[in-house]
């Protein structure tokens, strides 16, 4: 601190003292205890004035940190600090050879030794021109690269800094500091594919409508058999449309309430009855036997009952779709397995043609579907397990498929209990 910062600081310690000084007097406290206060409260003046004239000083939080790792005081702890910072962080020297990488900058681009050439570490030409426009330039610069590691690919957000490090051998160091873009980049493509889906499958059956419509209109105006054969059609096509929007619909309602668990009490034996019930008609039309064993009362789940009657109707109405040329249905409580000791599970088997393996891990993505070989033409929204998961993953619960081709498919559904969620919250 030069003498004019000095000056400052007696000046503002002295003014607070005096004036501690001057209320205490007033208030009639005793003059040992008022000149105690007026010393303590001028050395706190004295304190936050250093502080504030110390934080206008343009050093940067980056270098101050490197800064601390080369230090010899403190230089163990804070270089721990250092390494264990969950960003990525390289250090490079005055010749853009690797001097520092902490240990999230080694997860990702594997071990490395001091003195390695960037491009020997990280394979990025973009990365590589930004570190040589900071080295010429001396101006911080943002980049966008792509890195692949053991078939892992990452798209991360790199910060290149010139950092002056008079001490040592350094000098003029860059310091490169990495952030993973890798799941807003995931979530935009997920957003992107999403819409583009929905307008595909709302496109489809509106431009059937549309076309019926218009010939309708025109040169089957007066037509009675082109009208008898259109208006199902356009019916059965309006009916999917419907379909779709209920189920965005009913998606974006069950992601909105995704962080509030629910805490009902909901019996399954009575649930399920009343979903068996609302999907009977379905069942019968495609001459699917529906058997339910599972006792009317005994196994209580923690839910809501809403969403959990919307979770079995869409397993029921998939396994009748999808698995009805078994012509058997079967809903069942699960056996209890390790690890879920607190939870109830309910398996919807069908006895249907089975699904491929590779199918099973993206049954639950939206729009999904298995190509046709697995119910044929009977295609729904693409949305069902999807809505599923998302009620799932409210409800704190699970989801584990077994399949196999011609030997037809279980979904097992697994709900937390009373007592488990109650052991939970204690």
């Amino acid at each position: 601190m030069d003498i004019s910062r000095a000056w400052i600081g007696a000046f503002v310690a002295a003014t607070v003292a005096a004036i501690a000084g001057v209320v205490a007097h007033a208030q009639g406290v005793d003059p040992t205890l008022s000149a105690a206060l007026a010393g303590v409260l001028g050395l706190v003046g004295a304190v936050v004035v250093a502080v504030l004239l110390r934080a206008d000083t343009p050093t940067s939080a980056a270098a101050m940190a490197v800064l601390a790792a080369d230090r010899d005081v403190e230089g163990a702890s804070r270089q721990r600090l250092l390494i264990d910072l969950p960003l990525p962080l390289i250090l490079l020297d005055r010749d853009r050879k690797l001097h520092f990488a902490n240990a999230a900058a080694t997860e990702i681009f594997g071990p490395a030794r001091e003195g390695e050439v960037l491009s020997t570490v990280i394979r990025s030409p973009s990365l590589a021109d930004a570190v040589s426009m900071v080295a010429s330039d001396g101006a911080a610069l943002r980049v966008e690269f792509s890195h692949m590691r053991a078939r892992d690919q990452r798209v991360l957000l790199a910060h290149v800094a010139p950092v002056d490090l008079p001490a040592g051998r350094l000098g003029a160091a860059i310091l490169i500091l990495i952030e993973d873009h890798t799941p807003l980049k995931q979530i935009e493509q997920m957003r992107s594919d999403f819409i583009a889906n929905a307008s595909h499958e709302l496109k489809t059956p509106l431009a059937a409508i549309i076309g019926f419509i218009e010939t309708l209109q025109s040169t089957a105006a007066d037509d009675s058999e082109a009208r008898a054969r259109f208006l199902p059609i356009m019916a059965r096509e309006a009916e999917r449309m419907s379909r779709l929007v209920n189920d965005l619909m009913s998606l974006n309602r069950i992601e909105m309430n995704a962080h509030m668990r629910p805490s009902d009490t909901v019996v399954l034996g009575g649930l399920l009855q009343e979903t068996v019930a609302a999907v009977a008609p379905l069942a019968r039309a495609a001459e699917v036997r529906i058997e339910l064993e599972v006792p009317r009362s005994g196994s209580e789940v923690i839910g809501d009952h809403d969403e959990l009657n919307q979770l079995f109707v869409n397993l029921i109405d998939n396994a009748i779709k999808y698995g009805g040329s078994g012509g058997l249905v079967e809903i069942k409580l699960a056996p209890q397995e390790p690890g879920r000791a607190k939870m109830v599970g309910v398996t919807v088997t069908d006895h249907g043609p089975g699904i491929a393996r590779q199918h099973i891990p993206r049954l639950t993505e939206r729009f999904y579907r298995v190509p046709a070989g697995r119910g044929g033409a009977k295609r729904g929204t693409g949305l069902g397990l999807s809505i599923v998961k998302h009620i799932l993953n409210r409800h704190r619960g699970d989801l584990v498929i077994r399949s196999e081709p011609g030997q037809g498919a279980s979904f097992n559904v697994w709900l937390p209990s009373p007592a488990g969620a109650a052991g939970a919250a204690g």
